[in-house]
């Protein structure tokens, strides 16, 4: 509905106070639903992972970590997924997100070449400058 409102003054320009508040109310319910809908999926992922892992999973973890008799979340059987995919597959992209996920992702640099001056005087109107 938003959109057919926006496409109808597209062009045109707001002209009133009047439209700019009944847009402004379109575009306001239409970031609601999105919202809701954002939330009731991030709701549902955290409901999945939250959930018993099988015991054939935990089978195949117990294989290659010692834990004995602990029951383990979707997640938790997850995260020692991606650490054997890391160990046994040599899988980097499997370790970059465990290592991301503790929170040790390295920060990335960005050099630039860019040289930078500073005005040292103004002589007769005309700035001279030097290099830093």
């Amino acid at each position: 509905m938003i959109n057919k409102a926006f496409e109808k003054q597209k062009g045109k320009g707001i002209t009133s106070t009047e439209q700019a508040r009944k847009l402004g109310s379109l575009g306001g319910k239409a970031s609601q639903r999105v919202q809701k809908k954002n939330k009731m999926f991030k709701e549902l992922i955290l409901e999945i992972l939250s959930q018993p892992a099988t015991s054939k999973m935990c089978q195949q973890i117990q294989k290659s970590f010692e834990i004995k008799g602990q029951d383990l979340t979707l997640r938790e059987a997850m995260v020692y997924a991606q650490a054997i995919k890391a160990i046994y597959r040599q899988d980097t992209k499997a370790f970059e997100v465990l290592r991301d996920t503790v929170g040790e992702k390295p920060t990335e640099k960005i050099e630039t070449t860019e040289k930078k001056f500073d005005v040292v005087e103004i002589v007769d109107g005309e700035e001279v400058i030097e290099l830093k």
